[in-house]
């Protein structure tokens, strides 16, 4: 992997992380990067009569399912497929940005009365925000036609980390090394976004508790500060 792909790898995971452990706190449990752990809170709040309202969760898998579908058609249409890969790549994550930094504008409004935001008429508004920007960063590799590990979802890079460090250990000293070096190729793809992800949900969790929805500053400028090696690495794949 080459080193704007690390550094894209690494600044979009911890993004994610960040994000969705956030929204976690400050929005009642609501995934906005993970969203699919909202099918299983919308069940359990239709279930117990004393959960929070499921309208959020589902409200917030259809806007992710909406925002992908969108963003998706209009980076296949001609005006979009015509310009480069690192242009894409700019108005991407230009409208990413925007949107994590209306997520924080609008949060800090709702939450100046209450914190953290529980009631589906201050939640849904908010959430919507974080959902898009993280929907859009769910699809970027598909939108810029690219194969790249995900940066939002991390049950695959896990898989992908573990099953390299056992290969790694297994082939040490086999006579294959071709082995050996294709789980190391693995783990050094897989791994860093991994850390990176976890490295967001460690730091975003009591940053959200201090600050709140002023938290979001932080993701808003690790998004800024990897554009530059997205963008050459859309320029270079």
């Amino acid at each position: 992997m080459r080193h704007p792909e690390i550094h894209e790898q690494v600044g979009l995971c911890f993004v994610a992380g960040y994000i969705d452990t956030l929204s976690i706190i400050a929005m009642s449990g609501l995934f906005t990067a993970h969203v699919t752990g909202d099918l299983i809170l919308a069940a359990a709040h239709l279930a117990t009569p004393y959960g929070r309202d499921w309208i959020a969760d589902i409200s917030m898998i259809v806007l992710f399912v909406l925002v992908i579908g969108l963003v998706t058609w209009f980076a296949h249409c001609p005006a979009c497929t015509a310009k480069p890969n690192a242009w894409r790549a700019r108005l991407f994550l230009g409208v990413e940005l925007l949107l994590l930094i209306g997520f924080w504008v609008s949060g800090d409004a709702l939450s100046g009365a209450v914190f953290p935001l529980y009631a589906p008429q201050h939640v849904i508004p908010v959430a919507g925000f974080a959902v898009a920007a993280m929907a859009i960063q769910y699809a970027l590799p598909g939108l810029l036609g690219e194969q790249r590990l995900p940066t939002t979802v991390m049950t695959g890079n896990l898989l992908r980390t573990v099953s390299g460090v056992a290969m790694l250990a297994r082939s040490r000293h086999a006579r294959d090394a071709a082995d050996y070096a294709a789980a190391g190729d693995q783990v050094r793809k897989a791994a860093p976004g991994l850390i990176a992800f976890f490295a967001g949900a460690a730091m975003g969790a009591p940053l959200t508790v201090w600050l709140h929805f002023n938290a979001v500053v932080v993701p808003c400028a690790a998004l800024l500060a990897v554009m530059p090696a997205t963008i050459r690495a859309a320029r270079q794949g």
